[in-house]
């Protein structure tokens, strides 16, 4: 009896680490009215599951809280935060919460591209 409860145990918590996060799926008020009322860009520092520090020219090093429903775009596609490295060139909209910590809503990184011209 007490294997199986171990047994029972131990799926539970591997169910909980494999299974996706649910996000706040991205509202048409969202996309006219974008939350944060603050911009910063800057190269990641470092990163984890609760916060990512950014050097910026301007303000130095800023230390971001990562909410449950940030938004991560990479090259323009919604991805996971997983996706996001190291030493990546990063642009942020942000705000403040209650507490007075920089909170990011949106991190956004990748390349520009240019349409390709059509030979005259």
């Amino acid at each position: 009896m007490v294997r199986l409860a171990i047994l029972l145990l131990v799926a539970a918590a591997a169910a909980a680490q494999t299974a996706p996060v649910q996000r706040r799926p991205r509202t048409q008020f969202d996309v006219w009215f974008p939350r944060g009322n603050l911009t910063f860009a800057g190269v990641v520092l470092r990163i984890d599951a609760e916060t990512m520090t950014v050097k910026t020219r301007r303000d130095g090093i800023q230390r971001f809280v990562l909410r449950r429903d940030t938004f991560y775009l990479g090259n323009g596609m919604e991805l996971e935060r997983k996706h996001l490295a190291n030493n990546t060139c990063v642009f942020i909209r942000a705000g403040r919460n209650l507490d007075h910590d920089l909170e990011a809503y949106e991190i956004v990184w990748g390349e520009i591209f240019k349409p390709v011209e059509r030979p005259q």
